[in-house]
């Protein structure tokens, strides 16, 4: 038998089927869909193209592919969808790229661009303008990255997990070397519940560092959602957990992310710096059916935008009960289901890319956890730390910060001399309210800070300094990083009428 022989650049296999690719929106230029290669390439390509839109000229879907059925060239990378096409008409939508010279193809500012462009992907992309006869509007996966393991560092360096890469954008890409979700020693484990475990979390029999709770189905709030985001606050606040994973059930044109917001806030708990929402995607007996990719990626991307960073945006879906709900995924951090099997064993799961995607494991709905049983246990690869790291989650660096609870705890004991009162720092202040422990070692720091600020702010304000008066303006208009909050909006409209008033009397 003859060996397989890969397509031009290298990749196999030379012809690729239907199901190895995946059609994919260009990011930033939703209205061009490409059909790639599934694997590295679909994360490369796209964000190449997302690039050449932006700072060559922009992309047309009508002149812009990639894969193809047929082709004259046997060994075309169009055939195995490693190759694409981008603009074959020319910015004019006139001047066919083929065979023509870079000076015709990309005149002025565009060729430059280009050039820069392709040197910053290191080779990962080769353009057809280098082939003897120059084909300008090609660009495919580079020589020499199949199986090649400089393609995954590039990504890792280069790729934002927003699927644009940092050229002439930045972006934070640093997270922990990816892991498989494979059985393994170690590793991370934690409960999500819903209202059908009966009661909200308790504090004092939760064993894990992690904790993930339901806000709402669809439209429908979730009977302890407010309950379990104020107490998963105030568990987060104390150090008792470090990182909450509050989710939502999709379910198509219903309130979703909305409410998800909307009860996270009404509880203290949204955009709180150690939570991460999770969108779960499945059928429920068949109530939720049909490609909802659209919409799903949609709420995704208004969820990133929310917290300013799309790592903490995940996903849960069962491919193999509920393929079809979910074809379109971009870049995005899955837990994946696959009950009574050793944690980390997902090798039922049919989709590779599913797979790939999985950061974690649900090995079980009948769990038991104290309090509940039965309930969902998960478990990742990943250490807590790796998992904050993964969700762009920066530590916090302090003297504390990177103390396990129990070396914080005997070392504030030393500082004071005797047991603190409930394991809490008591306050100083001479207006306190009460002579007990106030907050731990983390939580003083920060209202310290906070207190400290404000008050030089308000200072500021009544001595007349321009830049101070204007932060207190903005917060009573509503605006600024807390312009949501009532209580603070109200406390600066206050000052600005008492501020007001001072200099009408002055």
């Amino acid at each position: 038998m003859a060996a397989l022989k890969p397509s031009e650049n290298g990749w196999f296999p030379a012809k690729a089927t239907k199901e190895q690719c995946q059609w994919v929106k260009v990011p930033g230029a939703e209205h061009v869909s490409l059909e790639i290669l599934k694997g590295v390439p679909l994360i490369v390509m796209p964000a190449f193209a997302a690039d050449f839109h932006a700072y060559v000229e922009p992309l047309r879907d009508a002149d812009s592919a990639a894969r193809t059925e047929t082709n004259k060239v046997p060994t075309s990378n169009h055939l195995n969808a490693t190759g694409m096409d981008l603009n074959w008409n020319g910015k004019d939508g006139k001047t066919f790229r083929y065979g023509i010279s870079k000076e015709r193809a990309y005149p002025g500012e565009e060729s430059r661009n280009l050039d820069e462009l392709l040197d910053f992907y290191e080779g990962m992309i080769y353009c057809g303008g280098g082939w003897d006869i120059q084909d300008w509007m090609h660009f495919q996966m580079g020589y020499d990255t199949y199986n090649n393991p400089r393609v995954q560092d590039f990504i890792r360096r280069k790729i934002r997990p927003d699927g644009f890469s940092t050229f002439r954008r930045g972006g934070e890409t640093s997270s922990p070397a990816r892991k498989l979700v494979v059985p393994a020693d170690g590793g991370t484990t934690w409960v999500d519940v819903s209202e059908y475990q009966g009661s909200a979390i308790d504090g004092d029999k939760y064993p894990y560092e992690v904790f993930s709770f339901r806000t709402n189905s669809g439209d429908r709030e979730d009977k302890f959602g407010v309950e379990n985001a104020k107490r998963a606050k105030q568990l987060l606040d104390s150090g008792k957990l470090q990182l909450v994973v509050p989710y939502y059930f999709f379910r198509p044109g219903q309130a979703n992310c909305d409410l998800h917001r909307e009860i996270l806030e009404r509880a203290g708990l949204f955009n709180h710096p150690r939570t991460v929402t999770m969108v779960d995607i499945e059928g429920d007996n068949g109530s939720v059916v049909g490609d909802n990719s659209w919409e799903i990626n949609d709420e995704i991307s208004r969820i990133g935008k929310w917290y300013g960073n799309s790592r903490r945006v995940i996903g849960y879906y069962n491919s193999n009960a509920d393929a079809g709900l979910w074809n379109t995924r971009n870049n995005i951090n899955l837990v994946v289901p696959q009950y009574y099997r050793t944690p980390g064993d997902i090798s039922s799961i049919k989709d590779a890319k599913v797979r790939a995607e999985a950061i974690a494991h649900q090995y079980t709905d009948r769990g038991n956890v104290g309090q509940w049983e039965p309930v969902d246990l998960n478990w990742s690869p990943y250490t807590v730390r790796e998992l904050l790291g993964l969700f762009g989650i920066e530590e916090q660096k302090g003297l504390f910060m990177y103390l396990t609870k129990e070396e914080e705890l005997a070392i504030r004991d030393k500082i004071l001399g005797y047991d603190s009162l409930g394991r809490k720092w008591p306050s100083r202040a001479l207006f306190a309210d009460s002579a007990g422990g106030v907050d731990d070692t983390v939580g003083m720091l920060l209202n310290s800070d906070g207190n400290i600020w404000d008050v030089l702010v308000i200072i500021g304000a009544l001595a007349g300094v321009t830049e101070h008066r204007n932060r207190i303006q903005r917060l009573a208009n509503g605006e600024g990083p807390n312009g949501k909050n009532p209580n603070a909006v109200q406390i600066a409209q206050e000052l600005l009428r008492f501020i007001q008033g001072s200099d009408d009397n002055a």
